[in-house]
């Protein structure tokens, strides 16, 4: 295990990443029902390999949100997808922004879902949104945009200014994410006794940030 957490955020040998999505699926959905959204479970679909997957994770009823930030006949199917920019998957990406990871990750959802949910007879000609999130908390474009549609329509309700409320649910996803590294990290300290009781601060800091200027050489190429 790194000690910058790295590995942490990205292996899917354990619950991490599970966990991670399930607490940005249960924000994104905190903040639709606050825009007044009917949502849903998403229902499972037949993909492109012709099996049944258990689909997409939500699914907004009325409100496609396709062009405009009201309610309207349509619908809007979305999949939550996190990822670590600093894994070693992605390193030559992340060197230049999260944006190449995030664009990645989008267009795999798009591949995978999109023709297979608008040919579904529930959600024929829905619109699908890959909603994807860096560990440490940055958006997609698709996300950003589907986040200022809803707190737009949140702002319209509630007589507030929209800017306010986009920087207060975006504040609450970054504690949500950082929350979650934080009881990896606790938990993992636990379990491999990386820090000690009887290690001095100053060990316990030259331990932990030992590794951090081959990191940064690494992302910098």
């Amino acid at each position: 295990m790194d000690k910058l957490d790295i590995h942490l955020a990205a292996c899917k040998a354990n619950s991490s990443a599970h966990l991670r999505h399930a607490g940005v699926q249960q924000w994104l959905r905190q903040l639709a029902e606050h825009a007044g959204v009917d949502v849903q479970d998403a229902p499972k679909v037949e993909t492109g390999d012709g099996l049944l997957h258990s689909g997409a994770d939500l699914l907004f009823e009325g409100a496609s949100l396709q062009t405009h930030a009201a309610f309207d006949a349509g619908k809007c199917i979305i999949d939550v997808v996190t990822v670590c920019a600093a894994a070693d998957a992605y390193v030559r990406e992340a060197s230049s922004g999260c944006t190449p990871v995030l664009e990645a990750a989008e267009q795999r959802k798009i591949l995978k879902y999109q023709s297979a949910y608008r040919d579904h007879p529930d959600t024929h000609q829905a619109n699908f949104v890959p909603f994807a999130v860096t560990t440490g908390g940055i958006l997609g474009d698709h996300a950003n945009e589907l986040m200022r549609k809803l707190t737009k329509m949140v702002a319209t309700y509630s007589g507030q200014n929209a800017s306010l409320i986009k920087q207060h649910w975006k504040a609450r996803l970054l504690i949500i994410m950082a929350d979650h590294m934080y009881d990896l990290r606790r938990d993992a300290e636990e379990a491999h006794q990386l820090i000690k009781p009887d290690r001095s601060r100053r060990e316990q800091l030259r331990y932990i940030y030992g590794d951090l200027p081959h990191l940064v050489h690494t992302l910098n190429g």
